[in-house]
């Protein structure tokens, strides 16, 4: 019985080590590649198609809209000088005027939509505020809306900041859908002109994690605001594990070879979870030399850019370096 637990005990731990430490082929790398790349945009389509996300999409492409967020050419959220006190009231989208027209008083913003697209729809906008930065913009320092559909909630946004010297120094943000949850914490130290940054980042979606990062930085403070030293990441991405360092204190911006130099003081491994190393993400020239950008290095050596493999991560996690 002994011998029998220990050649189960062996068994579980060889299993473990394979896990972790084997090495996918090219063919069994790119083949990983491209399922996380399928996984993220189908995943993404979904959601899109969720009534809440129709909703943002629709008041934020309303043209003098009461609403504090819009998407700027690139097609990302930014901030906008918005006084919540200002816009307090009840407003109904007209389809005939294409705007929102104020119908009634509150304490609160109420956008109400109800058209072939949205049914019964209330945004409700129930404390924003805002307070400047370094950069001259206004930053969110609290930010609470709700959707509700026929009255019943389906989507809440609960955003807190606090602002120290002119830069973000702690956030927490919560969101929740009727099958999703998103919560993110960031915290800034300082001491001197070093610092610390940590940020943790969770996305559940049916209660099971598809999206977990966490960063851990050094960081320094100049007039402009700070900038980083060294940075550890661990994110787990659909099954996938991206995890490493950069030192960034090391890496030379202005060597002819930058690419050379970031590579020599950057370890960022890639894994699928439960097979093996898929392989390392690096820095390599594109473009007749000219221009530098991710590549996936994997196992025999070989690498190819990685936003050939994954151009959804490519677009919106896209790193800069």
């Amino acid at each position: 019985m002994r011998a029998l637990a220990k050649l189960f005990l062996f068994t579980v731990v060889s299993i473990l080590i394979s896990c972790n430490n084997g090495k996918l082929s090219k063919k069994d790398a790119e083949r990983s590649l491209k399922v996380l790349n399928s996984d993220m945009i189908n995943f993404g389509a979904e959601l899109n198609e969720a009534t809440e996300m129709k909703a943002l999409e629709f008041v934020m492409s309303a043209p003098e809209n009461p609403f504090p967020v819009y998407k700027n050419t690139n097609r990302f959220i930014s901030t906008k000088t918005f006084d919540f006190s200002q816009w307090h009231g009840i407003y109904e989208w007209s389809d005939y005027e294409k705007l929102f027209k104020k119908t009634g008083d509150s304490k609160n913003i109420i956008l109400q939509i109800d058209n072939s697209e949205l049914k019964d729809i209330s945004i409700i906008i129930n404390d924003y505020q805002t307070e400047k930065v370094s950069s001259g913009e206004p930053f969110p320092k609290v930010c609470q809306i709700e959707i509700t559909q026929n009255k019943k909630t389906i989507w809440e946004f609960d955003f807190t900041s606090k602002i120290s010297n002119n830069l973000p120094e702690d956030l927490k943000l919560r969101i929740k859908g009727e099958s999703y949850q998103v919560n993110a914490n960031l915290k800034r130290t300082t001491n001197g002109d070093s610092g610390k940054l940590f940020v943790d980042f969770t996305f559940k979606y049916l209660l099971k994690t598809l999206i977990k990062s966490k960063l851990d930085c050094n960081i320094g403070y100049s007039r402009q605001g700070y900038y980083f030293k060294q940075l550890k990441l661990d994110q787990l991405l659909f099954g996938h594990h991206l995890a490493g360092d950069i030192d960034y204190a090391k890496v030379d911006p202005t060597a002819q070879d930058y690419a050379a130099s970031f590579n020599e003081n950057s370890n960022l491994e890639l894994f699928e979870n439960g097979r093996g190393k898929v392989g390392d993400l690096i820095l390599a020239t594109v473009e007749n030399d000219e221009l530098v950008d991710y590549h996936i290095q994997f196992t025999d050596k070989s690498k190819a850019l990685l936003g050939s493999y994954l151009p959804v991560f490519n677009k919106f996690i896209n790193l800069k370096y």
